[in-house]
């Protein structure tokens, strides 16, 4: 008959070993992943992604949706990121929507693990989410169905119903006439597969398109720096250690050439040199990794989720030894409490001069992991790893790499990092001109055009023929408008606004005699707009310190100088209630 003690080891070592079959590389597990949210999918129907910027403007634009003809016959649902729609306290509490994102897919697969168990029992490992229940998300997405909400309602009614929010506007998509989304879960390609958006004969509008381009070319680009290379081949030497014997073959290469290629980038940061700019063939033989597949490697990356399982391996050790210091905390309080006087005394002399106890349980390998694992608040980098290698596989023309490498100067050291830079946003763009029926890109303030059509447009098998630009007159008639262009002020210096001069006294003296006139001149209010913050402070400050500020003020009945938040709500009815007297700065 086993004893408490014993029953307790074998439930451990039960529990360990399921643990390491969660981070194995394991391949079944990764197809069952990818299928586990389509079993219950409806059939596809046409439909229109709406995409802007901001989730404000999202919402603006559902705003307008109730209060069109269509709003009580449209099936719409808006997306967002867990960081957005997450209810579960524990996990929108995370700063980094990487960490949420990871805390989320580990609490969503206990969630099914307990469901489909035949012992009841919840595992001690990370616990489960109370909103992830099948039958909770079924009921939410077809409340969300039934009337148009934004991201804000959606999440309301998750709370009142108990039911994720994300999960709801996930499954709600294959059902809906209209999705709402921001740029990001449209442009970019990973996001869009998760997200369950099908290109094929639908429809997209891109509001606020004027920096479209910067937009594409932001989300594909990535930086790497030298310490999270080093972190990221260390975490995975210790994974690879760790379930060598378990692993298959070629995973075991796949693995073992990762390792390699952020060793070789290591290496190549580690000669000192200034920064360089190269094509990425030029990099990849600089640093001998011109003989790999990356391809291959990437497709092994994404198919067993590694990061994932790396990242999930990572908070394990973290557990471990946080439980193992708390363990070993209470144990020591426990045996000083029962010591008192001189043997007490003699105790802590010993352990002065000796390693604690948790120190000596614990191996060469687990101070090495510690010290790796350590990183408040901080999951595994290899993610940022994989978008480089992803990057990587682009042609010569369609982006840079540029490499700075450590340089040591008056015992400064330059923080090494390796990034690359899209030139050719069309590449990511092209299968949405491909795929869709149709693409309509929209702004207020769109020319050139010609940009966007050399840009985006002049690809694959895009004629001339198919494009089409329609331009509408403006809100404000023409005989209101009268455009101005300045280049110097009265006294005829030149206005020069870039950041190497504009906080020149020079030139900060003529701006101020500038509004000076305008406020004495213009009979209404008047708007000045600055391009930061930052900058309206120099400003401002600059006009007490001049006198100029109080002369603006008696050109005025009222002289109300303040600070507008963009995104408020109540920044019309300000505006119409300062608009024949204020002297205002956005």
């Amino acid at each position: 008959m086993q004893t408490a003690d014993e029953q307790l080891k074998v439930e451990y070592e039960k529990e360990a070993r399921q643990l390491d079959e969660d981070f194995l590389l394991n391949q079944m597990e990764a197809d069952e992943a990818e299928n586990s949210e389509g079993e219950e999918e409806d059939i596809y129907v046409t439909k229109i992604y709406f995409c802007s910027r901001t989730h404000s403007q999202l919402s603006q634009f559902v705003g307008e949706v109730l209060k069109s003809p269509y709003s009580h016959t449209v099936r719409s649902v808006s997306l967002g990121s867990r960081q957005n729609m997450c209810i579960n306290g524990d996990v929108n509490r995370l700063k980094s929507l990487t960490l949420i994102n990871d805390r989320c897919k580990e609490l969503q697969k206990n969630s099914s693990k307990k469901s489909t168990s035949e012992t009841g029992k919840r595992r001690k490992q990370g616990g489960c989410c109370p909103y992830y229940n099948q039958s909770r998300i079924r009921h939410l997405t077809e409340r969300a169905l039934l009337e148009v909400k934004d991201i804000e309602d959606l999440v309301k009614t998750g709370k009142k119903v108990k039911a994720c929010p994300y999960y709801a506007a996930r499954r709600s998509v294959p059902a809906s006439q209209l999705v709402v989304l921001p740029y990001n879960t449209l442009l970019h390609n990973s996001t869009r597969k998760a997200s369950g958006i099908q290109l094929k004969d639908n429809i997209v509008i891109i509001d606020e398109a004027h920096n479209l381009l910067e937009t594409i070319s932001n989300i594909h680009s990535v930086e790497v720096f030298e310490s999270q290379l080093v972190q990221a081949r260390s975490q995975l030497e210790q994974y690879r250690d760790k379930y060598r014997s378990r692993l298959l073959p070629l995973n075991l290469l796949h693995v073992e050439q990762l390792i390699n290629i952020m060793s070789e980038f290591i290496m190549y940061l580690n000669n000192e040199g200034n920064t360089k700019l190269l094509t990425v063939n030029d990099f990849l033989s600089a640093c001998n990794l011109d003989n790999i597949n990356f391809f291959a490697l990437i497709r092994f990356c994404e198919k067993l989720q590694i990061a994932r399982k790396l990242s999930g391996f990572v908070g394990h050790v973290k557990n471990k030894v946080k439980n193992d210091d708390e363990q070993c905390s209470s144990s020591a309080k426990a045996i000083e409490t029962k010591q008192s006087g001189i043997s007490s005394l003699l105790q802590k002399i010993k352990h002065s001069d000796t390693p604690s106890c948790h120190e000596a349980e614990i191996d060469g390998e687990e101070k090495q992991v510690r010290e790796e694992f350590n990183v408040p608040g901080m999951s595994s980098p290899l993610y940022l790893i994989e978008n480089l290698l992803q990057t990587l596989t682009n042609s010569d023309e369609d982006g840079r790499v540029i490499v700075k490498q450590t340089k040591k100067h008056n015992a400064e050291e330059v923080t090494s990092s390796i990034r690359y830079l899209l030139l050719n946003p069309a590449i990511y763009f092209s299968k949405l001109v491909e795929e869709c029926r149709s693409v309509i890109i929209a702004g207020g303030t769109m020319q050139p055009v010609s940009e966007f059509k050399e840009q985006l447009f002049q690809i694959g098998q895009i004629t001339p023929e198919r494009i089409l630009e329609f331009s509408c007159g403006h809100v404000i008639s023409a005989e209101n408008i009268l455009p101005i262009a300045l280049s110097h002020d009265s006294k005829g210096n030149t206005l020069d606004f870039t950041y190497q001069s504009r906080n020149n006294s020079t030139t900060l003296d003529s701006l101020s005699q500038i509004l000076l006139e305008v406020s004495s001149c213009v009979p209404g209010g008047v708007v000045c707009f600055l391009p930061s913050y930052q900058y309206e402070n120099v400003v401002i400050n600059h006009l007490h310190k001049t006198g100029v500020y109080p002369k603006i003020a008696a050109n005025k009945k009222v002289c109300f100088i303040f600070r507008i938040d963009k995104d408020d709500a109540n920044l019309k009815k300000k505006l119409k209630n300062n608009s024949n007297t204020a002297f205002e700065f956005l």
